[in-house]
């Protein structure tokens, strides 16, 4: 078997690096840009989607892009067959030998918890809600191990619990490599339960010893995320994965009732963050500016980064007397940095980058409104962090959203795109600080009534 790589960009670059390294053949990439057509990506020639009409019977189609929904609908309205389509999660199972599981039951409920990091301490939400539970383990003398990747732009201060991580190479053309050195990493924990956050090498890792021990290993898949490729990989791998916790509702009913897996598989309980009780939110007062964060992956596809260029906009045209403060990094920072300097908002706009998880606590300390602007969400950690400080939020209705933020109660809740009523929120709040203040204080009561990340653990360790 050989594949043509949808995508000739970033995500079509890492599909290709695990290729290599495990020996699967790629025939091309193909992409949708004319401009590409014809030149080599990865040494790798790409062809324009024609290509893959005349696709051999030992070829297939991976698709990696963050468009894979769309470019799916685009391929089988071209006429290509649907089993051509191939998910690289069912090539990379048959490249490492794997089989299907002989039934076992994790029976010996160790409290050893194992946790996948292999991108490592970056900024992003997955991290966060990771470091988070860990450190209120820490803090409970618990039994814990991150296995992360060190790199260089690391975001969070570890040294308290270097002891209990295991560091290895994650790069993605060492796929192999990385799987064997975890899998002699786990094999020495047993028995233990490891939380995966996405499906990558420590999960092949997690499998492969599984294969081999059985019932002294349980693994937990964590769904992040309401978005179509994450349900599709996990109920491909449902036989290997012993359960999922969900991180919202809605995510545990789509993957009951649209996926079709065990009820008895699907676990929910909100998402718990870190809550300092002494602390005493004070909103800016009428005479200073209205401080709005925004914290997330600077990128156009899901986190729809791009409507902050027309909400700049209706602030720069309205009277409101604002400071937005934009912690980030990705794809879309040199677009945002670009327009700022265009429209010059320099004193107004500030492009802080990608932010410490340390460093985030003084973040959310220094603002008022948070406005997140996604299209899909599973259940946003900079949510809670935001309300957890007091800082009130205007966001768009992902899942797991309305479960947490009540409209008009404790912040306020827009549909997808609609820039123009995040505007007038924030300018709500610009004009009346006294509500502005009240809500504040509702955001932290939630946060400390439902969000307590002491019970979140005691219920990872003993109830999953």
């Amino acid at each position: 078997m050989e594949v043509f790589i949808f995508g000739a960009s970033a995500g079509g670059g890492h599909v290709y690096d695990i290729f290599r390294n495990i020996r699967i053949k790629v025939a091309g990439f193909v992409d949708n840009s004319e401009k590409k057509w014809g030149t080599k990506f990865r040494e790798v020639m790409v062809y324009a989607p024609e290509v893959l009409k005349s696709c051999t019977e030992d070829q297939g189609i991976v698709i990696a892009s963050t468009y894979h929904d769309e470019i799916r609908e685009q391929l089988l309205g071209m006429g290509v067959a649907g089993e051509k389509i191939l998910m690289k999660d069912k090539l990379i199972f048959d490249a490492l030998c794997l089989r299907g599981p002989e039934n076992h039951t994790y029976t010996h409920q160790s409290g050893r918890v194992l946790f996948d990091l292999s991108e490592g301490f970056m900024l992003s939400g997955v991290v966060n809600w990771t470091v988070n539970l860990v450190e209120q383990m820490h803090l409970d003398k618990m039994d814990y191990y991150v296995l992360a990747m060190e790199r260089e732009d690391c975001n969070c201060d570890y040294g308290k619990i270097a002891d209990r991580i295991f560091w290895t190479d994650y790069r993605l053309d060492r796929y192999r490599q990385s799987v064997e050195e975890t899998v002699s990493f786990i094999e020495s924990k047993l028995p233990c339960k490891i939380i995966i956050n996405q499906i990558s090498q420590i999960f092949w890792a997690a499998c492969l010893v599984k294969q081999k021990y059985g019932d002294k290993i349980e693994i937990v898949s964590v769904i992040h995320s309401d978005f179509s490729r994450i349900y599709e990989q996990n109920v491909f791998l449902d036989k290997l994965i012993d359960c999922y916790l969900c991180v919202s509702r809605e995510i545990r009913d789509a993957m009951e009732k649209r996926y079709g897996i065990d009820k008895e598989k699907l676990h929910y309980r909100p998402t718990s963050i870190e809550y300092d009780r002494e602390y005493k939110k004070e909103v800016a007062s009428d005479e200073q500016p209205i401080a709005i964060a925004y914290a997330a992956r600077l990128e156009k596809a899901q986190k729809r980064t791009d409507l902050l260029l027309p909400l700049i906009l209706l602030l720069e045209k309205s009277n409101v007397e604002y400071q937005l403060n934009i912690a980030g990094s990705g794809t879309f920072y040199g677009r945002l940095e670009r327009f700022i300097k265009e429209q010059g908002c320099q004193e107004r706009v500030k492009l802080c980058g990608a932010v410490s998880y340390d460093a985030m606590r003084d973040f959310w300390k220094g603002n008022d409104v948070f406005v997140n602007l996604s299209d899909v969400e599973g259940m946003p950690v900079s949510l809670l962090e935001a309300m957890s400080w007091g800082v009130v939020p205007i966001v768009t209705r992902t899942s797991g959203i309305e479960a947490t933020v009540e409209d008009g109660v404790n912040g306020y809740v827009c549909g997808r795109g609609d820039v123009d009523l995040i505007f007038s929120k924030i300018q709500f709040f610009a004009q009346d600080r006294q509500r502005l203040n009240e809500m504040a204080k509702a955001c932290r009561d939630r946060v400390a009534a439902e969000h307590d990340r002491r019970e979140y653990v005691r219920f990872l360790v003993e109830s999953i």
